[in-house]
């Protein structure tokens, strides 16, 4: 009985030791690899950006429409600060709002998305 208990504990030991040598090695393996790796991305550009041109009155903005036809679309800058929230244009491909940067209302920016 006692030459078994022995067995059972040297199994147990030799168990212990093994899973133990394991687990460093793949946590040093681990920790090496941290910071690297590559990321593969697949898709493709259907659509170039939009071009625009910039006026003290307007800004047009020039895009690809479904159809891949130019169209132009007019933002008067008179206007831009009465409308809130999202404006959509170019046929619901595009999308733009304003919003003011500071609070005395003298800088502000204009956001155009891409659709």
């Amino acid at each position: 009985m006692k030459n078994s208990m022995t067995k059972k504990i040297f199994h147990c030991s030799i168990t212990a030791l093994l899973l133990m040598t394991a687990s460093s090695i793949f946590s040093a393996y681990a920790a090496q690899n941290q910071d690297s790796g590559t990321i593969n991305f697949y898709g493709a550009i259907v659509h170039p950006n939009c071009t625009n041109d910039i006026s003290e009155t307007q800004i047009k903005l020039h895009c690809m429409n479904n159809n891949t036809e130019l169209t132009t679309e007019s933002i008067e800058l008179n206007n831009i600060t009465q409308k809130s929230g999202w404006k959509v244009i170019n046929d619901g491909r595009n999308e733009y709002s304003y919003n003011w940067v500071n609070e005395e209302k003298q800088l502000g920016m204009l956001t155009v998305k891409y659709i």
